[in-house]
């Protein structure tokens, strides 16, 4: 699935675009990991989820890096290649798994 207003994903209190809870479980479901993947900074994230990521998490989105950089450096850097996000998908799993036996 493919957000493209990530202020959906906060709290409506604050987000006016936000949407209630039950309706983010609604759209991503209930017990479902999330991993956004942005070209923004993932601190930017963090707080339109805040006190709603009870399911596991994970976030990939711009780093800094040092000197010059191709577009697929700073790619690489941030984990955006194919194999950034399978390894984030992965990790992922792995705490989706862990979820599931507490």
């Amino acid at each position: 699935m493919s957000v493209l207003d990530l202020t959906l994903l906060g709290d409506p209190a604050v987000w006016p675009a936000g949407l209630p809870a039950g309706e983010v479980d609604v759209l991503l479901g209930e017990d479902a990991t999330l991993l956004v993947v942005t070209i923004g900074h993932p601190a930017a994230i963090w707080p339109l989820l805040k006190a709603r990521h009870a399911r596991p998490v994970e976030v990939i989105g711009w780093r800094e890096t040092e000197g010059l950089r191709t577009q697929q450096d700073i790619a690489a850097a941030a984990g955006m290649t194919a194999e950034g996000l399978l390894e984030a998908a992965g990790r992922l799993l792995k705490a989706r798994s862990r979820c599931d036996t507490w």
